[in-house]
C-alpha cells in the first residue's frame, strides 16, 4: 500500500461528514488537504491530526458532501493560493513547548481557505504541524498546532521570530472610531 493509500473509516452525523484514518502522510498533506477542500466548496468543521513514530492519526469532519476523495486531494499539489484570498488574524499566542516544539494558537474569523493560507504561511518559514486541531466555533475558528523544523527539529529562535512578525502582519486592524462631519 503507497503512503496515499489507506483505509479510511466514514460516519455520516447530522450536518457533518466524518472521515478517520490512519496512514503514513507526505510531508505537504494538510496544505494539500485543506486546499482541496477550500477549492471544493467545502468546510472543515474539525481537524484533529497527530504525527508519531512516522505515522499520522486524524480525525477529519466536513461540512457539506458526504464523500471526498481523500487520497486525490492528499496527492494533488496543484497552487491553489490564487483562490485563498486575504486573511485576517483576530490574536495569536506562540510559545516554545517543552519538547522544543513551537505552539501556535491562533483565532481569526472563519473563511473559507484560512486553514490552508496558515499552512502555507508556516510552509514559507520551514514549519510543519506534528500535531494540528483546528475547529470552526460559531463565526471563528480557533487553531492549535505543535510546529517543527524539516526533520521534526525544533524551530530555531530566528524562525520563532520571524513567525511572529509574519503573523502580527496578520492581525486583523481595529476598526476606527467614526467621525461626525457637523
Amino acid at each position: 500500500m503507497s503512503p496515499i493509500e489507506f483505509p479510511v473509516d466514514v460516519a455520516h452525523e447530522p450536518g457533518r461528514t466524518r472521515y478517520r484514518f490512519v496512514a503514513e502522510l507526505p510531508l505537504l498533506w494538510t496544505e494539500r488537504l485543506a486546499g482541496g477542500l477550500a477549492a471544493l466548496g467545502e468546510d472543515i468543521a474539525e481537524l484533529v491530526a497527530v504525527h508519531r513514530d512516522g505515522v499520522w492519526d486524524v480525525d477529519l469532519s466536513v461540512r457539506g458532501r458526504p464523500s471526498l476523495d481523500l487520497a486525490h486531494l492528499l496527492r494533488q499539489a496543484e497552487d491553489r493560493a490564487a483562490s485563498v484570498g486575504h486573511h485576517w488574524l483576530d490574536r495569536f499566542e506562540l510559545e516554545r513547548a517543552t519538547e522544543g516544539a513551537l505552539q501556535l494558537d491562533v483565532r481569526a474569523p472563519d473563511r473559507a481557505g484560512f486553514l490552508a493560507f496558515l499552512l502555507r504561511e508556516l510552509r514559507t518559514l520551514a514549519l510543519f504541524p506534528s500535531h494540528v486541531i483546528a475547529k470552526s466555533a460559531g463565526l471563528s475558528v480557533v487553531d492549535r498546532f505543535a510546529l517543527v523544523s524539516v526533520g521534526g527539529a525544533a524551530p530555531s529562535e530566528g524562525t520563532a521570530r520571524a513567525l511572529h512578525a509574519v503573523l502580527l502582519g496578520h492581525i486583523r486592524p481595529a476598526p476606527t472610531a467614526a467621525r461626525s462631519w457637523g
